[in-house]
């Protein structure tokens, strides 16, 4: 019975490690009314799956497009015009 509960609980644990997050929250307040774009790589090739502006207060949210579920790899968030800090 023991040895049950521990093979159960390292099936879930592995499991649950394969659930990867869908939704991406951002705040970044210095920022707002700027725009972004969100790009994802495949190959050699940059995909713009999201533009917008980061909403009043700083918050951003970024959902992976139902496209791009299954998508595995690196992203890159980048602001499109460049702040000049004094």
């Amino acid at each position: 019975m023991k040895k049950n509960i521990v093979v159960f609980g390292i099936i879930v644990f592995f499991y649950c490690s394969w659930v990867q997050a869908q939704e991406i929250k951002l705040h970044f307040p210095y920022f707002s009314g700027q725009q972004y774009d969100w790009k994802i790589f495949q190959g050699e090739k940059e995909v713009t799956i999201k533009s917008g502006e980061i909403f009043k207060g700083g918050q951003v949210i970024l959902a992976m497009p139902n496209r791009y579920q299954n998508y595995r790899g690196m992203t890159r968030w980048l602001l499109k015009k460049a702040v000049v800090w004094i």
